[in-house]
């Protein structure tokens, strides 16, 4: 027996035991009221929700009791009651596609009865606001994690800026925006349940570069000399206790967070020392070292905390020689892997030696469950302006994640402009995180008709295009970039591989188009006309890639005509990307969406040079 899905829309929500069970309650009852589906008054309401907290129960998910007319929902506190209601939501086809935005789709399912347990693939799941856009729409962001069933908010500050005030110039933006409303954003994340987590690429600045005049002997020695750039000499008795005094000024100027970040520089390598107390540690282990000085400054303020150990380009391999104190979780970062290809697509080479490497980790940290992987799905830097649906991929990935049995997965969402329409992205990380993997035909089915509905199948066909297009791109084969450029900057060696890209990119320029063609000529006002917009600049940012490879690879062969022209067709696109971006971008985006444009511009001109 079964309750169905569309009778508990109408259904009336209360709490019982506490105020997170009332809190619950209200979750769901706005997911009615934004739907237009309010339940009744008791005396009239078809059916009865009851969110119960019981703390004897075990955290990570809650019990369920169902029965004809009542349906109720224990869990041992706050998060795990609002797991529960963002559970409820989704039975009852009550979508959040995006940050602030809530609406009611087909209610296909239902709810068994009887007594039984619901546990999510993993304990955490977090999604990552990496840039100052994004972090100033906290107040949507949040409730966008909770209602879509995840359980941490992570603000990261992207480019790392300062946050200490100094000599009149004010913190980093990130930072201001802190001062201003973190007791408001601290207050939300309580009455949700949410973990906030804080910080970025910060190591660096808890160890005063000024400093470097009077102790030299505390930066690294690179290429016999002492130099103040990049992160710390850790064998030196004085940079440490420095290093440990900037986290306590940090931990002081932030408390409260579950998990702080304070990651070495943002290189792909070289930022670490050489010296004869260091010679003998690989990055990976003068990293975690680090990590584990600010971890030792934590405890002592707040042992609950937790510090991450970014494990990232030179730092993702596992730790040879130091161990990790019991408050340091490893942060795996796979930036480099294949996102054209599930992390355990047994085809994939470099897939299959990230997904090795993760294992040597969960290894050295002594079980999977103190993993926490850092995602790039939301990724708008790495994936140069695109937001590709990975259909097929964040479902295989998350599959083969919950099988190892990491502890934590996380979602990055960063981006140099503002994401107009739903967020697929978020949205199908977010179920695919709860259910451990997901079945795409029908989380994209679900999603266009919730978000579309009659025009579901036109919208559905042009995110599969839009996924073919953009899987095309991130098929990299051997190509690595150079040493200061990003994953899809390419390279040109093996030949043979970037001549193999360029064949695929003109099959992703046809796939692009394709995905403008199979949307109707005029769509509605709302979610319609707001899913167009956002496909504008994917498919401006990917066909202006795609025609810069095409040029970059008959430039090398002596084509040149072939080069000019397919170079001016990827100006043309860079220039409708361009006016997109100016249209919609606020100043909070300019920190990452004008550099990122010089950087098109300047691998342009890098490939127009060649044609001479």
């Amino acid at each position: 027996m079964s309750i169905d899905a569309r009778a508990l829309r109408r259904w009336l929500a209360a709490g019982e035991g506490g105020e997170a069970a009332l809190a619950a309650a209200m979750e769901f009852r706005a997911g009615q009221l934004a739907a237009g589906l309010q339940g009744g008054a008791e005396s009239e309401a078809e059916g009865r929700v009851l969110f119960r907290e019981d703390a004897a129960m075990q955290a990570c998910g809650f019990r369920v009791d169902a029965a004809p007319g009542r349906l109720v929902i224990e869990g041992r506190g706050r998060r795990e009651l609002m797991d529960g209601a963002a559970w409820l939501r989704r039975k009852a086809g009550l979508l959040t596609p995006r940050p602030g935005l809530e609406l009611a789709g087909e209610a296909a399912g239902e709810v068994a009865e009887g007594r039984y347990d619901v546990r999510p693939a993993f304990a955490e799941r977090g999604i990552v606001l990496g840039c100052d856009g994004l972090h100033e729409a906290w107040r949507d962001w949040l409730p966008f994690a909770s209602r879509n069933g995840l359980t941490s908010v992570f603000f990261h500050d992207t480019p790392p800026s300062r946050w200490e005030a100094q000599e009149g110039d004010g913190a980093g933006r990130m930072f201001a925006l802190w001062d201003r409303e973190g007791g408001e954003i601290a207050a939300e994340a309580r009455r949700l349940g949410l973990r906030l987590e804080f910080g970025g690429h910060h190591l660096s600045t808890l160890l005063p570069r000024e400093a470097f005049a009077q102790h030299p002997e505390w930066f690294p020695l690179r290429e016999g000399e002492r130099q103040p750039r990049h992160n710390l000499c850790v064998s030196d008795a004085g940079a440490r206790a420095a290093l440990q005094e900037g986290a306590r000024r940090f931990f002081a100027r932030f408390p409260g967070f579950a998990v702080y970040h304070l990651w070495a520089d943002d290189l792909r390598a070289g930022g670490w020392c050489a010296c004869g107390g260091c010679a003998g540690m690989t990055p990976s282990d003068q990293a975690l070292e680090a990590t584990n000085l600010v971890a030792e400054a934590l405890e002592r303020v707040d042992p609950a905390a937790q510090v991450a150990h970014l494990a990232y380009h030179d730092t993702l391999e596992a730790p040879q020689r130091v161990r990790p104190r019991e408050n340091v979780a490893a942060l795996w970062a796979p930036r480099n892997r294949c996102y054209a290809h599930a992390l355990d697509d047994g085809g994939c080479r470099r897939n299959r030696e990230h997904l090795a490497g993760l294992e040597r980790l969960a290894a050295w940290f002594g079980g999977p469950e103190r993993v926490r992987v850092f995602e790039y799905y939301s990724d708008g830097i790495l994936f140069k302006w695109m937001a590709p649906p990975l259909l097929e991929v964040i479902p295989g990935d998350l599959a083969a994640y919950a099988r190892l049995g990491v502890g934590a997965v996380l979602d990055l969402a960063v981006a140099p402009r503002p994401w107009t329409g739903p967020a697929w992205h978020g949205w199908w990380f977010a179920r695919c995180a709860w259910d451990g993997g997901g079945d795409p035909a029908a989380g994209l089915e679900e999603f266009t008709r919730g978000c579309f509905g009659e025009l579901a199948g036109a919208f559905a066909a042009m995110y599969r295009r839009l996924d073919a297009a953009c899987g095309l791109l991130l098929e990299r084969g051997d190509l690595e970039p150079g040493p200061r450029f990003d994953v899809l900057d390419y390279g040109d060696s093996p030949r043979a591989e970037l001549r193999a890209l360029a064949g695929r990119t003109r099959e992703a320029l046809a796939e692009f188009a394709a995905a403008a063609q199979a949307l109707p000529v005029a769509v509605r006002a709302g979610l319609p006309l707001e899913a167009v917009d956002e496909l504008a600049p994917t498919a401006a940012a990917g066909m202006h890639l795609a025609g810069r490879v095409i040029a970059w690879d008959a430039a090398l062969d002596g084509r040149r005509e072939e080069a000019v022209a397919h170079l001016r067709m990827a100006d043309v696109h860079l220039r409708a990307l361009v006016d997109w971006y100016h249209a919609h971008a606020r100043p909070a985006w300019e920190t990452l969406g004008e550099p990122m444009l010089r950087g098109a511009r300047w691998h342009t001109d890098r490939v127009r040079a060649l044609c001479g």
